[in-house]
């Protein structure tokens, strides 16, 4: 299980509602400057959490991917009051090292896919 710390920072009260594919289901509610943690299962189904703003009925979406990339999200508005958006605290690695970051682009790394491509090379 991980943990996302979501805090409202938007000045009203908010609802989380948990769902997929169009079906939600309250979770909590948040009063302004509050906060909840959600948790999810990485090994878990695919899931959204609605962030509804009571008084205006904005919302912004958390993905369940979100809540395993982030440990904190704050909701708030953008500077007009027209939409709500998050700011996120990455979370810190759990000793895995991703492929795909700066220090190891333009490496080789030599793995399953070289040894399919030798497989193949003519002799």
């Amino acid at each position: 299980m991980v943990r996302v710390e979501v805090i409202n920072g938007t000045g009203e009260e908010i609802v989380i509602k948990e769902g997929n594919a169009g079906i939600y289901r309250e979770v909590q509610r948040i009063r302004k400057g509050g906060s909840h943690t959600v948790s999810v299962d990485e090994n878990a189904t695919y899931r959204e959490f609605m962030c509804v703003e009571t008084k205006s009925g904005l919302t912004v979406t958390l993905t369940s991917d979100d809540c395993i990339d982030y440990s904190e999200v704050r909701i708030k508005y953008d500077e007009n009051k027209t939409k709500l958006y998050f700011e996120s605290t990455p979370r810190k690695t759990r000793g895995i090292i991703d492929a795909t970051t700066d220090s190891n682009i333009g490496k080789s790394v030599k793995g399953a896919s070289s040894w399919f491509t030798g497989l193949f090379k003519k002799k």
